[in-house]
């Protein structure tokens, strides 16, 4: 791969680092598939040693019709600037779970992703604004401590619309309920289950006890208890 310098020489191109590319155009997506122009761009990428090359389905068009809110411009103010920099939670399940940390149940968040409802497993408690329902169900900072995995996805399976579900971190304890729903839902195995998951939030790290709790939830799921 080579790129023109400021004295208009062509220059190889080579990522250095744990780079991490996102490409996208117009003409590409989950349904269409990835078109021949992008596929020789992310072959260009992979061959400059990019670690990672993410396609995005249907574009930035579609990117900015779904989140808005994270698209800036050089008209965006300072406010909307701010927003769009924090950190926001992962989408696990389209327009249906959200998996994060206790300070993405922010009601600026909320309203944006049309969450109506957080199930909240940190030990204090997230502030949660209305409408959207607060589901507390405090876990220690514990790695040996069970989480209540199942009265978490009977919440979730219970709730309308989109669902944040947090922890203190979001690392630690909440993705073991997203790890579980995607379980209960597609009948994959803990691992695989896990691998879903981490390819949408890269920095889980569910706890010693999580581990536990999600092989006795695949024992369940095979012998038909759940």
């Amino acid at each position: 791969m080579r790129l023109r310098g400021e004295d208009g020489s062509l220059n190889t191109f080579v990522c250095t680092g744990n780079t991490i590319c996102i490409v996208y155009d117009q003409a590409s997506s989950k349904e269409s598939g990835v078109s021949q122009h992008l596929q020789e761009c992310v072959q260009m990428l992979h061959s400059a040693q990019a670690q990672k090359v993410f396609v995005m389905s249907g574009g930035y068009t579609d990117f900015q019709k779904r989140f808005p809110f994270l698209c800036l411009t050089s008209q965006s103010t300072a406010e909307e600037i701010g927003a769009a920099r924090l950190p926001w939670p992962c989408e696990i399940a389209p327009g249906r779970l959200y998996l994060g940390s206790t300070a993405n149940a922010a009601a600026s968040q909320c309203d944006s992703l049309s969450i109506g409802t957080v199930i909240d497993l940190s030990e204090s408690g997230a502030k949660v604004m209305a409408p959207a329902a607060h589901v507390h169900l405090p876990v220690p900072p514990d790695p040996e401590a069970r989480i209540p995995i199942l009265e978490a996805l009977a919440a979730l399976n219970d709730a309308d619309g989109a669902v944040l579900v947090c922890c203190e971190d979001g690392v630690t304890q909440s993705p073991a309920v997203a790890i579980a729903h995607i379980m209960s839902s597609t009948k994959l195995q803990h691992l695989q289950a896990l691998t879903f998951v981490m390819k949408r939030k890269r920095d889980i790290h569910p706890s010693a006890m999580a581990y536990v709790q999600l092989q006795e939830l695949e024992a369940e799921l095979l012998c038909g208890k759940r």
